[in-house]
């Protein structure tokens, strides 16, 4: 894509340092570190000196959620440890069904309720203030979101040192293994997958909640991405992961954390990856890309070189879909695409509800009132 006079006047912005590269290294597949320019570093949030959370480790203050069972002692060595038959959280683990770089999800079944849920838990050496943070940000925003199409969260815990999340169990595939196994998604599906993410970010962007007993209004996901979007056989969309998502207020939800941009390189947003201050367009942007690698089954931007994928981004540099695919598409679904992408915030859509509007008049209006049936019939088929 050719640059625009917009664009170069953004590079021009973002090129008056030197390029740092001390500290170009991913620390795990959800959360990367890096810095991009010196001028883009800003202050962390701390917590007053003198407050009563900041007296406290930061261990205490998470609160275990009271529970039927009582956990046995987690097996410290994780990687070579059988944990059948262990008890975590309300039930009985049956089987490891994912790990990140700094934590392992099980699937554990609750005999008393009969019914299966999922528990995220710490591996032994993310037990940092950054870590624990995180996870307990993760936990109270999750907790008090109630959608049908952002994940559950039950109760959190604490055993041998070790947090510990339970949530809902959801029987389906990520959107991101859909796409290394299969390639694009049927431009209808992709299209109806959209609307329902549209449906829970308008939730999240707008929903009341309280977060270290203070209250806001809206949330800002800040980790939009094909693996934090899951669709289960029973025909609905989830959305998954708020572990670095934070208050829409200005000035609170920042991209960086001393020298670290917080999110997945691919999909964060231009202004994520300056370090400043973000609204929910920043999620537009990050949505945009998801919509970009369901339609044309490749990365928006492939290139395996941090620095190489910093510049194409900066650039606001890519392939279109027709061209990712040599195949054609409806005009809007075009525009639709190209104004999540655009480097200028200003110039994307200014809330979930006028996408969605968008969405509504490329899709079969009879989708929405079958559109489980219609999702676990395409699941069937794929599975």
């Amino acid at each position: 894509m050719a640059q625009t006079s917009e664009q170069n006047e953004f590079c021009k912005k973002s090129s008056s340092k030197p390029v740092i590269t001390r500290n170009y290294s991913l620390l795990h597949k959800s959360i990367c570190s890096f810095v991009i320019r010196e001028p883009l570093l800003c202050e962390v949030i701390k917590i007053p000196e003198n407050s009563d959370s900041a007296k406290k480790p930061l261990s205490s203050r998470v609160k275990p959620t009271t529970i039927s069972k009582i956990d046995n002692s987690i097996a410290q060595d994780t990687a070579e440890s059988s944990f059948s038959d262990m008890l975590l959280g309300s039930g009985k683990v049956v089987e490891k069904i994912g790990e990140g770089g700094n934590s392992t999800v099980f699937k554990i079944w609750n005999s008393e309720l009969e019914i299966f849920r999922a528990v995220k838990l710490c591996s032994i050496d993310s037990v940092s203030p950054e870590t624990i943070k995180r996870f307990e940000t993760e936990a109270k925003i999750a907790a008090q979101l109630h959608h049908t199409n952002i994940i559950e969260v039950y109760a959190i815990g604490n055993r041998s040192g070790r947090l510990f999340m339970e949530m809902e169990f959801i029987d389906g595939i990520s959107i991101d293994k859909y796409i290394r196994d299969h390639g694009a998604f049927p431009f209808d599906v992709a299209s109806l997958i959209m609307w329902y993410l549209c449906e829970a970010l308008n939730y999240a962007h707008t929903s009341d909640f309280t977060l270290n007993g203070k209250n806001y209004s809206g949330i800002i996901h800040r980790d939009l991405k094909p693996a934090n979007i899951m669709l289960s056989k029973k025909g609905i969309v989830k959305l998954l992961d708020f572990g670095v998502a934070r208050p829409c207020e200005s000035g609170l939800c920042n991209t960086m954390e001393a020298d670290k941009v917080v999110g997945t390189l691919q999909y964060l947003s231009p202004e994520q990856m300056a370090g400043q201050e973000l609204d929910i367009r920043s999620d537009c942007y990050s949505l945009g890309i998801i919509f970009y690698e369901m339609l044309t089954g490749k990365q928006l931007f492939p290139q395996k070189d941090i620095t190489a994928i910093v510049n194409a981004k900066v650039q606001n540099v890519y392939q279109s879909i027709e061209k990712a695919t040599g195949k054609s598409f409806p005009e809007k679904i075009t525009k639709i695409v190209e104004k999540c992408l655009n480097i200028k915030k200003e110039k994307r859509f200014t809330s979930m509800k006028d996408l969605q509007s968008e969405l509504e008049m490329c899709i079969d209006p009879s989708r929405f009132k079958n559109s489980r049936d219609f999702f676990s019939d395409f699941f069937q088929k794929v599975a």
